[in-house]
């Protein structure tokens, strides 16, 4: 699944703002203030020249202390800046200008002194917005606040999380959204697991049916208390975790047990403590599991701030720490009270949580979500709510497009491949302490698509689909995985970071070989638009074209998993042994496969263009044939295809005659050896014709 965007973007609407005017009439009519100022001058048709002067009364001045600059700004199209920080600063008399200051430096935005304040209706629905622009480029701007009566956005306090408006979100997803949110939506495992009673204050062993709250964090490099054989049956003992225990646990986990109490609920589960962290058989099941747990959570809470668990959850009262944020009010010309509301992402982007690898499951199976930010969000399949915003019609739900779960949708089912390729690609773009926790970072999502794909998978490739599953591509350069317990043993050649040799092995999976021929040997951005085309044999298209796998092919390439003896200790062997043909080819010109992605084009002895490789996986591979463009290719077949003349003509110059004929190619990877063993380079595609006419090597490849 590609990453939906997660720019904000949305504005309420003129007829909502329109309400704010019964509360200007009453302001107006108390206070003896001139009709005429109960809306924006701009609203009523009046022209006001910047130089024209200004008609306030001695009453108006004192009961909204305006300055003149302010007064033109909030009622003016067009009106001059409210002026650089400084210049807000000396009107010292004007409370706007000083909350401007306020607001505009609680950003710590490294900012020219020249940046001039804007105040400015932004949009069809004519949102006042305070925008900080550039002195000679109006270009260069930013946009920092929105300006809406308290109707709309609310007062919140500065130090503390409301702790009632997420109840009141609470009843009312459980009230009136029904199926949508009130039924997991995956079977519960056949399991008991562990969970925290928070008033006995120690573990128990509950079903998946109590009403429990799951916590997602980032554990960090900090020290963690963990479960173990060893103590779970004292930690079974009330008051075993009480806040006078002996139980040093990091603040993040001691904060969502209060928060959790707070709301209303009993238990709480959390990895360190209800995973048996030593036993891993029992681990495995868990981890197997995952996406159950987190499906089965009534609520399931984000810690998005913070790099470890010891940064705790701000704003919980009797929590480790307060939040510090302000909320700013200004008032408008009609004496309406103004919030200035930060723009901010809908998802924390950006955060150590929306990087780590370990957390992409936890929030995609998840109900809903309560992420604690800067202020606190609510995320669920039918509303997006925010602390700082009026909760507005309860009724009003909506299909949320920003949690949406892939894997339950009806195309898991009927393109199994393409919903595996999109729940990947999110995932793979984030980063893991340790390496070689990538499968079991990623098993809840397995097990969930093992109901879709029987056969199971071999390193993160479909076994249904293996052959094609090869055909992944890096949409940018990658960084290669590397277990911990092979760093020392791998060439600096392969962009191993020195610091990777002085890791310890992970608790979590053991430190086995990545193969460089599977995804999960690699982390960045992919392109799984070849798997697209083989998907279940539904073909789907490129450009209009096609891709399948003929078998008459002259040399067609015999693939097998686990037959070679070098890795009996192990359920699954990363190395494969390829029955093929090799060829060498050359290296030529670079093309531009995406905007940031480089490719190369494949000549033979005769310096003829007969293939193309996507580009090299890795980084350091791309730096060395920017330095020697015409380098040796060893190439080895790995499947056979039709491709579409216009599919082709991206990567190859073309003179078509049919754009929609098509052309046998052989689909190839790109070698490089190491201690008798193949590893792959990059993929590509041949011209069949060129590849069979040529000095072909029949060769048994091991590939790692």
């Amino acid at each position: 699944m590609d990453e939906p965007s997660r720019d904000r973007g949305m504005y309420e609407s003129r007829e909502e703002l329109s309400h704010n005017g019964e509360m200007g009439d009453a302001v107006a009519e108390a206070e003896n203030v001139r009709p005429d100022l109960k809306r924006p001058l701009l609203e009523q048709g009046i022209e006001i020249s910047p130089s024209q002067p200004l008609k306030r009364t001695k009453t108006e001045k004192e009961l909204y202390p305006l300055c003149d600059v302010c007064y033109r700004a909030m009622t003016l199209h067009g009106t001059p800046p409210l002026g650089t920080l400084d210049e807000l600063r000396k009107r010292k008399d004007c409370h706007s200008c000083q909350t401007f200051v306020d607001a505009i430096t609680d950003l710590n935005l490294d900012l020219g002194s020249n940046y001039a304040a804007f105040l400015s209706y932004q949009g069809r629905e004519s949102n006042l917005v305070l925008t900080m622009v550039h002195p000679v480029d109006p270009g260069d701007f930013t946009i920092l606040y929105d300006l809406s009566a308290s109707l709309l956005w609310r007062i919140f306090d500065p130090n503390f999380l409301d702790v009632g408006i997420v109840r009141e979100w609470i009843n009312q997803c459980s009230g009136l959204h029904g199926d949508n949110c009130n039924v997991p939506r995956l079977p519960p495992a056949n399991h008991q697991i562990f969970l925290i009673d928070l008033e006995n204050e120690c573990i128990v062993e509950e079903s998946f049916s109590a009403a429990y709250l799951a916590l997602s964090y980032v554990w960090g490099g900090v020290e963690m208390f963990q479960t173990t054989r060893e103590n779970v049956k004292s930690l079974m003992q009330p008051g075993s975790l009480g806040a006078n225990s002996d139980k040093i646990l990091p603040n993040t986990i001691r904060d969502a047990m209060m928060l959790t109490l707070d709301l209303g609920f009993r238990y709480l589960w959390t990895d360190c403590l209800c995973i048996v962290q030593d036993d891993e058989e029992l681990k495995s099941i868990h981890l197997n599991s995952m996406a159950s747990i987190y499906a089965h959570a009534y609520l399931t809470i984000v810690a998005a701030q913070g790099t470890d668990a010891n940064y705790g959850l701000p704003g919980v009262k009797g929590g480790s720490r307060r939040r510090n944020i302000r909320c700013h009010t200004v008032h408008s010309p009609n004496g309406q009270e103004l919030v200035l509301r930060r723009r901010r992402p809908i998802w924390p982007d950006g955060t150590s949580w929306n990087s780590r690898g370990w957390t992409y499951q936890e929030y995609l199976f998840s109900r809903r979500v309560l992420i604690i930010d800067d202020l606190a969000s609510w995320h669920c399949s039918c509303r997006h709510l925010e602390e700082d915003k009026q909760i507005g019609d309860p009724n009003s739900h909506f299909t949320n497009p920003d949690f949406i779960n892939p894997a339950t949708q009806p195309d898991a089912s009927t393109f199994p491949l393409r919903t595996w390729a999109r729940l990947i690609k999110p995932f793979n773009r984030r980063l893991l302490k340790y390496d070689e926790d990538v499968l079991a970072a990623f098993a809840g999502v397995t097990s969930v698509m093992n109901r879709h794909l029987k056969e199971g998978f071999h390193y993160g490739i479909p076994i249904q689909y293996f052959e094609s599953g090869l055909l992944w591509k890096p949409r940018r350069h990658l960084n290669q995985r590397i277990a911990s317990s092979l760093a020392t043993n791998i060439s600096a050649s392969w962009n191993v970071q020195q610091h990777l040799a002085q890791r310890k092995p992970s608790l979590v999976a053991n430190a086995s070989e990545l193969p460089s021929w599977s995804w999960i040997g690699w982390q960045g951005e992919l392109d799984f638009s070849l798997w697209y085309e083989y998907d279940r044999g539904r073909l789907a298209s490129i450009d209009g074209q096609v891709v399948f796998i003929p078998s008459e092919f002259s040399y067609p390439p015999v693939i097998e998993r686990n037959k070679l003896n070098c890795c009996n200790e192990r359920s699954q062997c990363p190395h494969l042994s390829i029955n093929t043909t090799q060829l060498i080819l050359r290296c030529g010109k670079h093309f531009k496969v995406h905007r940031d992605f480089t490719g190369f084009r494949l000549t033979n002895s005769s310096g003829i263009e007969v293939g193309f490789i996507y580009g090299p996986d890795s980084s350091v591979e791309l730096e060395f044939l920017s330095r020697h463009a015409l380098e040796d290719c060893e190439l080895i077949a790995i499947s056979s295809g039709l491709y579409g003349n216009s599919y082709l003509q991206q990567f190859l110059p073309m003179e078509i005659e049919r754009p929609d004929s098509q052309v046998e190619m052989y689909n190839v990877l790109w070698i490089k050896w190491q201690d008798g063993i193949a590893f792959r380079r990059a993929l590509g595609t041949v011209y069949r014709s060129a590849w069979e006419c040529s000095s072909l090597r029949q060769v048994e490849v091991k590939l790692g």
